[in-house]
């Protein structure tokens, strides 16, 4: 299988335009057979975070996901250097927990805590939207735990999220006393809540025996 080749990474590492180096990475990935490696991929990173194009940024690192692409050290440490010099720390959690590289997700948020950064609500419903949408419940859950320990409040958002990320997972019961909690806390379940609720057949009548 053909991979990079000291010609192509030349073009990607060179001076020219940032735009026209993205746009001849993503022609040159589509061709047949074509791999880049991981190296290659730090570099369009770092061109990417210098021009603070952070979509782009987790498009390929989605890229790199389908590929079963490893996201290295240097890789690993490039993401954070780009996001946390525009103070977008927590963006870098989101990008790679969206990309469903999960463990290193929770390796950058632990370097936000170390870095004294400390997430608003707003940051939370974020990580924790992106953890469920690759249905990794635990860390949901841990991430609502941290939250409570930060004495952060959770809004609806927050306990939609949960709520949701639960009935998904089959955890019906766990669901139900979260939404007590959230009513006792007094954020108002709204239509988000009680479609995550009864949404999965074979599951309503428990919990409207709960509501």
């Amino acid at each position: 299988m053909p991979t990079t080749k000291y010609s192509e990474i030349g073009i990607i590492t060179s001076t020219t335009a940032a735009d026209f180096r993205h746009k001849f990475f993503n022609w040159a990935e589509v061709q047949l057979g074509f791999s880049y490696n991981s190296c290659t991929y730090h570099a369009m990173i770092g061109i990417l975070g210098k021009e603070k194009r952070y979509e782009d940024i987790e498009a390929l690192l989605i890229s790199m996901r389908k590929s079963d692409r490893k996201v290295t050290p240097e890789i690993y440490i490039g993401l954070a250097r780009s996001y946390g010099s525009a103070g977008l720390l927590e963006k870098a959690t989101e990008a790679l927990a969206k990309a469903g590289f999960r463990q290193k997700a929770l390796a950058v948020y632990k370097v936000m805590g170390q870095s004294r950064f400390q997430p608003d609500t707003y940051t939370f419903n974020n990580l924790m939207h992106a953890f469920k949408n690759t249905k990794d419940l635990y860390s949901v859950c841990k991430l609502f735990e941290e939250m409570r320990n930060q004495n952060r409040e959770p809004d609806v958002v927050t306990f939609n999220t949960l709520i949701d990320a639960l009935c998904k997972a089959g955890e019906v019961d766990k669901a139900a006393f979260i939404f007590e909690e959230m009513k006792h806390r007094g954020s108002g379940p709204n239509v988000v809540t009680f479609n995550s609720l009864i949404h999965e057949k074979g599951k309503a009548n428990r919990v409207e025996t709960k509501l």
